[in-house]
């Protein structure tokens, strides 16, 4: 099915990569040339995304400058924003950073009612195709969570879905751990990358009334799921950078100077 929408909730505090964050928000660290969304809304346009909604914070003009006309800078063979003409973006800002199920209800009154993609601001994918493109060749109806096969020691650091089914593609979800500090009977790690259709966001609401700030989109997922909701994940093919802690930043560096992607 053909999503024409997407949100990047990018407006976080980026703690994890402190004191750097509080000048630079973490979607804007630097992949050698291009910044950490740049290669995010490029996956949007890949996949044949028309309109992106980025939801920003307290340095949005950095993120909103960038993909700006600036005549000094599209006269030299460098030119970020002809990379994107082709595409719609908005920018919302979050006057305080109350976390990704409110940076989602944000943009409620830009999808009007229609299904639409999630890509987290923090996440580069990079595989045989885009990484939304593979949700949205195989979406139907309710909502679909990528996700990929992660070791067991890293496991505790993302969400976990936890298929009622475990020989299909895509699969029907019985639950998702956020974070799980036990050993669970799944290796499935939420890659960053969701379809939603818009009931999702009577969930988000209501977690985010009883949770406040920390309210994420398991949350509002697990409730969809209790409520007899259509959620089904999907195994994708290739390699997520999480660029919010140290470690993998330096890896995607790596990557993207070996793979020419940068």
């Amino acid at each position: 099915m053909k999503i024409k929408t997407a949100i990047i909730p990018a407006g976080g505090y980026g703690s994890r990569m402190a004191p750097i964050t509080k000048a630079v928000p973490k979607s804007m660290l630097p992949i050698i040339c291009k910044p950490v969304i740049h290669h995010i809304v490029q996956e949007c346009e890949s996949s044949g995304i028309e309109n992106i909604i980025i939801v920003t914070g307290f340095c949005a003009e950095v993120i909103e400058n960038y993909f700006s006309r600036q005549a000094e800078f599209d006269s030299k063979s460098y030119k970020p924003a002809d990379y994107f003409e082709g595409l719609n973006l908005e920018f919302i800002r979050q006057d305080k950073p109350l976390g990704l199920a409110d940076a989602v209800i944000c943009s409620e009154s830009f999808v009007e009612g229609d299904n639409f993609a999630v890509l987290l601001g923090d996440d580069i994918f990079r595989g045989p195709k885009p990484g939304i493109s593979q949700l949205s060749d195989v979406y139907e109806k309710g909502h679909l969570i990528g996700a990929l096969p992660m070791p067991i020691d890293r496991l505790s650091n993302y969400g976990v879905l936890i298929p009622s089914e475990k020989h299909s593609n895509p699969f029907q979800i019985c639950t998702i751990l956020e974070k799980p500090e036990h050993k669970v009977d799944s290796d499935m790690a939420v890659a960053g990358r969701y379809i939603f259709d818009s009931s999702i966001f009577d969930k988000l609401k209501y977690t985010f009334s009883i949770i406040g700030a920390e309210a994420n989109l398991t949350d509002a997922l697990n409730l969809s799921i209790q409520r007899g909701d259509n959620v089904k994940g999907i195994k994708m093919q290739g390699i997520r950078y999480d660029v919010g802690n140290e470690q993998e930043y330096i890896e995607t560096i790596l990557a993207a100077v070996q793979g020419g992607w940068y």
